[in-house]
């Protein structure tokens, strides 16, 4: 404005038509040309070029100076000099002189701006400074120090100094320029510069420009990198086939390989890993891609059979592994180990590939497998499934067993009739009707028309109070049967009076005679003959008679005999015996009439006896057997005893001989002489023969107690399995009884397992009788035993076995066994370990124990699987503390803070005053807010210790813990936990911080209002934490049964996968095995 006020002033009129304001405005907005040509149509050319020197355009200002032959051209152009050479813009002053025609003057001047390029073109369009060496030194060396090398070689290569430019062309990494200097300047430095050359393209990524000049080096080596980094396969193959370091060449083989593997280009690879010895590969390779015979045809051409199944049996390992099931069974089955590959289904629960493959390669153990799998299925309660198994493996009767130990008895009949015999269906309608009793039992037995049947099934095993129900109930009229049957078992057992009892019950007092006479009980025999049955008064007195013979006492033989009116059996024996005299005496008193027929026969026997001797009496028995008189031969060959030699051979050859006379012609016309012959033969202890002898006379039960005697024990079973069926439990009770004595434990399984295992056990041999119970696969078996085991171990307070025992044999849900449960945490839980391994050691396995028998409380929707859950979580929160006692980052120490402050609500199940004590020292460590709160706990820790060695709970004061779910009443420990040093200590610090004002003594509250630990509160419950045992309010993560805060998660798994341990990896496993679903490793 002021511009254009002076104009107007000057000029009169509007001064914004002067050309001055119009040239200013052309300026401001850039326009300097316009605004020059405004100022030449006024001829202001002093003006125009002040402009251009205003705006530092000297160019232009010098421009339009020459133009128009401004006079002062000259001066201008010197100030422009000034201008350039003060403001140090010497390269622009250079342009100058070369527009001047100072070549010279201008090289110098670049040489000065530092741009020697540009100092060097200039020169070197001056052929006269080409020449000026030490103006081209100048040169040279500021190229070098601008790090221009490739200039400055062909400088130094103009100046002939060819190790200078060969110098600067490597630097610069111009190796073309280098190697053609090279090549005619120093030829021995061509195979090191193509080599760098090579090198420098690698580092640019260009490696197939370099393999030319690798193979020009004859850097094999890097050539072939060089090669496959440019991925040229072809070229790479050609290079390593004439390497000859066989090591180097073969890693680059395999490589190569790899790449043509990973092409499915397998011939070619194959060939590669041959070359490079990698034979192991190729077949890994032929296996990936499920060519097998390509594969097998390799193993067998290069490694031993051992080698080939140890290579096979690895990569079908990985094949399983990665869950490729289909490929690692045909590996597995290739060499031969279809039983891996039934184990890798089995793992998998894939059963019916299990089912294909053992009916494929194991058919033998079909049935065994179906029978395993039905197992399973009955441990998980799938019954319909465990049922299908069992069928398909044959065994109807454990299906059946299955439902009847479940006492689902509908469904056993059911399975009995449509899959068993009528054996089955009479087997399990007899133990329903058991399980029923009474009236129940007599209705059900009646509906199927069993009742008589049902009677005598059990009194034959010896059930009678259920068979004289079953009589009482629904036929009385077999009552009598029942009797006979229980006197007999009576008798058997030696319970004499008993049996009496019921004979005469049943209305058989005679049987009850016969039972005493047998027994020798001459006394009682007689009583009841003639208080219940005097027809078998004579009987008493002959058995008597009989015994008195037996034992030598003749006289009262005689006695007995005669009170029984029988003085032919008398005399008979006399007769026998060759006691001529007394024989006579008799027949004279009391059988006159065959007097003279015996004093004839006596006469007889004088006439043929001759001598006394056994040689005699050998003679008078072939004698007697030749005059067919086979009871006298038998009678003067049983006078071969004791008595008349010492020859214990002839005794046995002459009782041999009685007993086979006997047989042949006595034994259904003279039992007398055949009751002989069986005394002598039991005195020889010739029980077989003894028994071949009372089968033959229908003395069946006694011929089983001969063959029992002779401990022929299959030939007894069999006779009483044919004649005398109730005795077959009797024989196989005194062979277990036989085999337990000779101690012969691998007979006796097959024969009674139970009484193996019992004999086993008290020889103190308890892991074989827990691996032979287990063996049986009958689970409620080995629970028996191991909790019998424990028990003894409990007593021995051997904790680390029994839990040994449990780890290998399983632990039971039978509440006979919460004891032992709970006496091993007590003991483990009193314990104070050196280090947290070693805690970690014995807390871990039973954490695994409760853990087990809380699934199967579970499953049996039992009320004491709240109490088990409790303590699995108690000692879950133990074993990770432990675990993680080792990591000493700030996020560990608050997770164990935490840990241990979760453990208070369950100070119920592990000691107080640890409990207390661990979560108040953590508190004190950790410090800052938790401060007030470990003043709180260890006070409390203090008062339970005080209250331990009172022997009084009532010390104790839980108010501090109202409104939390800290238990208010807890047992208390025998002893206290902490040694007295160390709490004497605890007393110290909780008295100097009692006085400090600057500690609050209250629990550390979150944002419910509620203690931080507080699970269950004001009717309300918070899901726990699985890592901390802390309520989770916040951010949630679900895995199968469990859940986790999700912050306090991230940290576990960062110990984990920074400080990786057993314990931890431990505790992992366990805690997605107890949630039902592996624990992902994922942040």
């Amino acid at each position: 404005m002021e511009l254009s006020e002076l104009a107007a002033k000057e000029s009169g009129g509007d001064g914004t038509q002067s050309y001055r304001v119009r040239a200013r405005v052309a300026q401001l907005m850039r326009k300097f040309k316009e605004a020059e040509k405004i100022y030449l149509e006024q001829n202001a050319i002093e003006e125009a070029i002040e402009m251009y020197q205003t705006l530092h355009k000297w160019d232009e200002a010098l421009e339009l100076a020459k133009a128009t032959n401004y006079s002062g051209y000259e001066q201008l152009r010197a100030n422009y000099y000034r201008a350039l050479f003060d403001t140090g813009q010497d390269a622009k002053a250079a342009e100058l002189k070369i527009a001047d025609g100072d070549v010279t003057g201008a090289v110098h001047l670049y040489l000065k701006a530092k741009q020697p390029v540009q100092a060097l073109t200039t020169a070197l369009s001056d052929s006269s400074l080409t020449n000026d060496h030490s103006l081209m030194t100048s040169i040279a060396s500021q190229l070098v120090q601008s790090q221009i090398f490739d200039k400055a070689g062909e400088l130094y290569e103009h100046m002939k100094d060819f190790e200078k430019a060969l110098e600067c062309y490597t630097k610069g990494n111009a190796f073309g320029k280098a190697v053609q200097l090279a090549r005619f300047s120093a030829p021995e430095k061509v195979v090191t510069l193509e080599e760098q050359w090579g090198d420098h393209l690698v580092s640019e990524g260009q490696h197939d420009a370099s393999i030319n000049h690798f193979l020009e080096a004859n850097s094999l080596m890097k050539a072939a990198e060089a090669a496959i980094q440019a991925r040229e396969w072809g070229k790479a193959v050609q290079i390593v086939d004439v390497i000859q370091n066989s090591q180097l060449s073969s890693d680059l083989y395999g490589r190569i390989a790899a790449h043509y593997a990973d092409t499915d280009e397998l011939d070619r690879a194959e060939r590669l890993y041959l070359e490079a010895n990698l034979q192991k590969e190729a077949i890994a390779m032929y296996i990936k891609h499920n060519r097998w015979t390509d594969a097998y045809r390799l193993s067998e051409e290069f490694f031993v059979k051992e080698e080939t199944f140890a290579l096979y049996e690895a990569e079908a390992e990985k094949l399983e592994q990665q869950r490729r099931y289909a490929d690692a069974e045909q590996l597995y089955v290739s060499i031969g180990m279809s039983n891996r590959a039934v184990l890798m289904y089995k793992n998998a629960e894939r059963n019916d590939d299990v089912i294909r493959l053992v009916e494929k390669y194991h058919g033998e153990h079909l049935q065994d497998t179906h029978k395993r799998l039905g197992m399973e299925h009955e441990e998980r309660g799938d019954l319909r499934l465990a049922e299908e198994e069992y069928l398909k493996a044959g065994d109807i009767k454990a299906a059946i067993n299955m439902y009847r130990e479940k006492e689902m008895w509908t469904e056993a009949y059911r399975l009995a009739r449509t899959e068993g015999g009528e054996q089955e269906q009479k087997q399990v309608a007899l133990l329903w009707a058991k399980s029923l009793g009474g009236e129940a039992g007599v209705k059900l037995l009646t509906k199927y028309g069993m009742l008589n049947e049902a009677i005598d099934h059990f009194s034959e095993i010896g059930t009678f109070d259920f068979a004289f129900e079953l009589a009482r109930l629904g036929a009385k009229e077999r009552l009598p049967g029942v009797h006979v049957r229980m006197a007999i078992q009576m008798e058997e057992e030696g319970r004499l009076d008993q049996a009496a009892h019921h004979f005469i019950a049943a209305g058989k007092p005679d049987e009850a005679v016969a039972m005493y006479i047998h027994e020798c009980d001459w006394r009682n025999a007689e009583q009841i003959a003639k208080e219940h049955a005097p027809e078998s008064l004579p009987d008493v007195f002959i058995a008597e008679a009989r015994k008195a013979l037996e034992d030598g006492d003749n006289t009262r033989a005689e006695s007995c005999l005669l009170r029984a009116n029988r003085p032919d059996i008398i005399l008979k024996f006399y007769q026998d015996n060759a006691m001529w005299p007394d024989a006579l005496r008799i027949a004279k008193e009391y059988l006159p009439h065959q007097l003279l027929q015996l004093q004839e026969e006596f006469e007889q026997v004088e006439l043929l006896g001759g001598g006394r001797g056994v040689s005699s009496l050998l003679a008078q028995g072939r004698a007697f057997e030749e005059q067919r008189e086979w009871a006298k031969a038998v009678q003067a060959y049983l006078k071969i005893n004791h008595s008349t030699t010492n020859d214990e051979s002839m005794i046995i050859d002459a009782v041999l001989k009685c007993a086979d006379l006997a047989l042949r012609f006595l034994a259904s016309t003279n039992e007398e002489m055949v009751i002989k012959v069986l005394d002598a033969l039991e005195l020889n202890n010739c029980y077989e023969k003894m028994a071949e002898l009372l089968l033959a006379i229908g003395q069946n039960r006694q011929a089983v107690i001969a063959l029992t005697k002779s401990q022929q024990w299959s030939k007894a079973k069999q006779v009483a399995t044919e004649f005398v069926p109730e005795m077959i439990a009797d024989v196989e009770a005194q062979y277990k009884e036989w085999l337990t004595l000779e101690g012969r434990v691998g007979e006796l399984i097959d024969v009674d397992v139970i009484s193996a295992i019992d004999l086993l056990i008290a020889k103190g041999e308890w892991d074989k009788a827990l691996d032979a119970a287990k063996q049986q696969k009958h689970k409620p078996l080995l629970d028996k035993y191991v909790a019998q085991y424990a028990a003894e171990l409990h007593v021995q307070n051997n904790v680390d076995h029994m839990l040994k025992v449990f780890e290998k044999y399983g632990a039971s849900s039978n509440p006979a066994n919460f004891n032992i449960y709970k006496a091993i945490i007590d003991k483990i839980a009193a314990q104070s370990f050196d280090n947290p391994a070693e805690e970690y050691a014995q807390l871990s396995p039973a954490r695994n124990l409760f853990l087990s028998v809380y699934e199967q409380l579970v499953k049996e929707s039992s009320e004491s699987r709240h109490i088990f859950e409790r303590y699995v979580h108690a000692l879950h929160l133990m074993t990770i503390r432990s675990a993680m006692e080792e990591i000493q980052t700030s996020d560990a120490r608050k997770l164990r803070l935490q840990q241990s402050i979760s453990l208070l609500r369950y100070s119920d199940l592990i000691p107080a005053d640890r409990v207390f004590f661990q979560a108040g020292i953590a508190a004190k460590e950790f410090g800052g807010d938790y401060t007030g709160l470990a003043f709180l706990l260890l006070n409390h820790y203090l008062d339970l210790v005080d209250a331990i060695e009172e022997g009084d709970a009532s010390l104790v004061d839980y108010t501090a813990f109202d409104g939390t779910d800290i238990p208010s009443e807890v047992p208390l420990p025998q002893t206290p936990w902490v040694k007295n040093s160390v709490h004497e200590e605890i007393k110290e610090w909780v008295l100097a911080t009692s006085v400090d004002d600057g500690v609050t003594r209250d629990l550390k509250l979150d944002s419910r209002g509620l203690f931080e630990a507080t699970i269950e509160a004001n009717g309300q419950k918070w899901p726990e934490c699985i890592i901390t045992g802390y309520p989770i309010t916040k951010s949630r993560v679900d895995f199968g049964d469990l859940c986790a805060d999700k912050d306090d998660l991230n940290r576990f798994l960062i110990a984990i996968k920074t400080t990786p341990s057993d314990g931890l990896i431990s505790v992992q496993e366990f805690m997605s095995k107890w949630a039902n679903q592996p624990l992902n490793m994922s942040l």
